[in-house]
Order: structure tokens, then C-alpha cells, then sequence
């Protein structure tokens, strides 16, 4: 039983160490913002990639946003980390409570929140939409604003995600894309057209950041 506290405490520890690097890593990086279009006031649901997750929660610091942890004990470490920045979590995945989840997050942004959310889940399969963000900006009327990142220089992780960290003082490309309006009582085929659409968009961001480091 003590081993086993042990090993919880040096875990967190752990992750908060972890994730203080990241954002050290974050601040030393040369960072282009890259917006297809023009960024809106109102809340929106951003989404990007799991793989990008090592740097983007920070350029939401102090934002009115709002994400989504799993229940598993690392999801609850996450959490910590992300309230670190100011960041507002809600508990939940596609694979466990993802239903209750969206429902609580959908009051929250109702509140003059954004969400921001990987589009591939918490468990992929990697870079394929999962239909959660997309039912979320259905219903709660906000648009789906995509997002992704491109690293000059990174060190690429054997995750499912294909997670990269950036090396530091590495040029870094984050691009904003032009946001998507889903409309409620949608067909079952206009739903798969705007998530293949989603998924190709998100590879074509990811070629406009790397040409913009060029």
C-alpha cells in the first residue's frame, strides 16, 4: 500500500515536471500563428490533432477554455497540469463516459466557453476523426475551428499519436484553419462528408505551416 502511494506521488510529480519542461520548451520556441481565416470573439470548438497536445493547451493560458480528460488515474494528472494554466477540464473519452461528458462540456461552453478537444480521440485510430467534436458543434451551435501544428525540428515519439515535442528554439508553425458550421438534424452521409472533409483539412494545414517556415 505505501509503494503504491509512492508510486502515485512520483507520478504526479512526474507528470507536473513533465509538463513544466513542455512549457519551458514552449516559451524558448519561434513561433508563427498562421490563420486561414480571420479568428472569432465568440466561442468556437477548436480541434487538432492528439499527436499536437505537447504544445498547443498553452497557447490557450489563461483562456476561457474548456477540455476533456479520461477517468483513467493519467487523465487525472492531466487535469492538474492543465488547471495549472487556467485551463477548465471536464472528465470523460470516446471510449469511457464520452456521452456525459459532452453534455457536461456543452453547458460549459454555453456559458461563453470555448472547447478545445483531439479530433482523434483519446485512443485514435491516429489523425481519423472521431464524430464527438463534431457533434458538439452541432448542438451547441458554435463552429468547428481546426487546427495543427508543424515543428522544424522535433523528436518523434512511438505513441499511437505520433506524438512529436519540439526541440527548443525550434521555428514552430500553428495554423488556424477556417471554421466549419455544422447544422443540426444533418444526414448520416452529410455527417461522414464533414468528417473526411475534417480529416483531409487537417493534412492540408499541416503543409501550410511547414511551407510557412520555409
Amino acid at each position: 500500500m505505501k509503494n503504491k502511494k509512492q508510486n502515485k506521488y512520483f507520478k504526479k510529480w512526474l507528470v507536473s515536471f513533465g509538463f513544466d519542461i513542455l512549457y519551458w520548451l514552449y516559451r524558448t520556441c519561434d513561433i508563427t500563428l498562421k490563420k486561414e481565416a480571420p479568428l472569432s470573439n465568440s466561442p468556437v470548438i477548436y480541434a487538432g490533432w492528439h499527436g499536437a497536445l505537447p504544445i498547443l493547451p498553452f497557447i490557450f493560458k489563461d483562456k476561457k477554455i474548456v477540455t476533456m480528460a479520461s477517468y483513467s488515474e493519467d487523465g487525472e494528472l492531466i487535469t492538474s497540469a492543465f488547471k495549472k494554466i487556467g485551463l477548465e477540464v471536464i472528465r470523460g473519452s470516446t471510449h469511457r463516459g464520452g456521452i456525459s461528458a459532452l453534455k457536461n462540456m456543452l453547458k460549459v461552453i454555453k456559458q461563453g466557453y470555448s472547447a478545445g478537444l483531439a479530433i482523434d480521440g483519446s485512443q485514435g485510430p491516429v489523425h481519423k476523426v472521431q464524430g464527438g467534436v463534431i457533434f458538439l458543434s452541432m448542438y451547441s451551435g458554435y463552429p468547428l475551428v481546426p487546427l495543427n501544428v508543424y515543428y522544424q525540428h522535433s523528436v518523434k515519439l512511438p505513441t499511437w499519436d505520433k506524438m512529436e515535442i519540439p526541440l527548443p528554439f525550434t521555428k514552430v508553425a500553428i495554423v488556424f484553419g477556417k471554421p466549419f458550421y455544422v447544422k443540426k438534424g444533418i444526414s448520416k452521409k452529410e455527417f461522414e462528408i464533414i468528417r473526411l472533409k475534417l480529416e483531409n483539412y487537417l493534412f492540408y494545414l499541416r503543409e501550410v505551416g511547414k511551407a510557412a517556415l520555409k
